[in-house]
C-alpha cells in the first residue's frame, strides 16, 4: 500500500496521542505490520500521557525505543508519563529520547521526578528545538539562571516554559 500525504489515513496518523500503556506496543505493531515506511513517516507529533505501573518501566522503554526508531519525522513530543513509583530507568528513557529526537522542534517534558541534570543532557543536545516546556526537577539555582543556560546553549529557542 502506498500512502499519499493528502489521504485520510496519513492525516489520521499525523498526531498520535497515547493515554494508556497498552496503546504503545499496539501502535508499534501496527506500524511494523503496515509494510511501508510512509505510515510511520507520517507521524509528526506524539503525546505520551500514560500511567506506568511498577515493573513495567523496562517494557515502556523498549516500546518507546521501537516507536521512535520507526518514526523519523517526529517534530513535536509531549512526554508526560506518570510512574507508579520512582523509576530507576529515567536516565535510560531520557537517553532513548535523545537518540531519536535530534530533529525535534517542540518538546514538553512532564513532571516525572527526573533530576535537572538528566533533563539537561537530553535538552542540551536538541539543536533544532524552538519550543520547550518542562517540569523542572530539583533546581539548585533560580529559574532565571536556567533560562540563561538554555538560551546560551539553544540559540534557536524562542519559547521556554519552566513549570515549578
Amino acid at each position: 500500500m502506498r500512502l499519499m500525504q493528502d489521504t485520510p489515513l496519513y492525516r489520521l496518523y499525523e498526531h498520535i496521542h497515547l493515554s494508556r500503556l497498552a496503546q504503545l506496543p499496539r501502535l508499534v505493531r501496527t506500524l511494523e505490520a503496515s509494510g511501508t515506511k510512509e505510515l510511520a513517516g507520517s507521524i509528526m507529533r506524539v503525546d505520551i500521557n500514560i500511567f506506568i505501573l511498577k515493573g513495567w518501566e523496562s517494557l515502556y522503554r523498549q516500546d518507546l525505543h521501537r516507536l521512535l526508531s520507526l518514526c523519523p519525522s517526529i517534530k513535536v513530543v509531549d512526554h508526560t508519563p506518570n510512574f507508579e513509583t520512582k523509576s530507576q530507568l529515567d536516565p535510560i528513557i531520557y537517553a532513548t529520547l535523545a537518540k531519536f529526537l535530534d530533529k525535534i522542534t517542540c518538546l514538553s517534558l512532564g513532571r516525572d521526578g527526573v533530576s535537572f541534570e538528566v533533563q539537561w543532557r537530553l535538552i542540551s543536545g536538541l539543536t533544532t528545538l524552538r519550543e520547550l516546556e518542562f517540569h523542572a526537577g530539583i533546581l539548585d539555582d533560580s529559574p532565571d539562571s536556567y533560562a540563561q543556560k538554555f538560551t546560551a546553549t539553544l540559540p534557536h529557542l524562542f519559547s521556554l516554559t519552566i513549570v515549578l
